[in-house]
């Protein structure tokens, strides 16, 4: 059973990966904004799984040209 902050990570990346297709110029822009929601998750739950995922998806973005 996935948890709301899955749900959230999963919404936050897929929207992300859409917005990146039709905007690349924006990439430091979402990071920003990933890392902003990355802040304000962990404050419900540190140690969620999801917030793994998402700071992987972060270090992929970031290593992207």
């Amino acid at each position: 059973m996935m948890s709301i902050l899955d749900e959230i990570v999963d919404r936050a990346i897929e929207y992300t990966n859409r917005s990146l297709k039709a905007m690349p110029s924006y990439r430091q822009a979402a990071i920003e904004g990933l890392k902003n929601l990355r802040e304000s998750l962990a404050e419900k739950d540190s140690d969620d799984p999801a917030l793994t995922r998402l700071d992987d998806y972060l270090k992929q973005l970031e290593r992207a040209p």
